[in-house]
């Protein structure tokens, strides 16, 4: 697990990614987000800071590092999930947040995970996050 804790350390402070601040700004919204494979939260912390609830879902307890970042107000805003997304059930959404995780996913269990995201997210259907094919 080290190369994960190194990459945590080095993005625990890094600014949202700059697709889910344009669309919190252009969504002037609020609602449920996922943030799948949260790492240390970057996403996390924007939206919760933006009011946004969110479940943040990794398979390491990163909750320590992303909690630092929240007042205890925003905290209660936060349900983190210790596991991995490709197992999680998840529930119903107005955005799922995915960067650097998919492609982790196993090939044979893309297409059900994907099929979950898509049943898991509200009418609007808003995914933000990279899709490409690890190796």
């Amino acid at each position: 697990m080290l190369g994960k804790e190194k990459y945590y350390k080095l993005t625990e402070n890094l600014n949202a990614h700059q697709e889910v601040i344009e669309l919190v700004e252009k969504l002037n919204k609020k609602g449920v987000a996922i943030d799948l494979g949260c790492g240390a939260g970057r996403d996390t912390v924007y939206l919760i800071k933006n009011g946004w609830r969110v479940i943040a879902i990794d398979s390491i307890n990163t909750s320590e590092i992303i909690n630092t970042k929240l007042n205890s107000t925003e905290n209660k805003n936060l349900d983190f999930v210790e596991r991995d997304f490709v197992k999680v059930d998840l529930p119903e959404n107005d955005l799922t947040v995915a960067y650097f995780s998919l492609q982790f996913c196993k090939k044979d269990d893309f297409y059900e995970l994907w099929q979950r995201i898509r049943g898991s997210i509200n009418k609007s259907r808003i995914f933000c996050g990279y899709l490409f094919r690890g190796k």
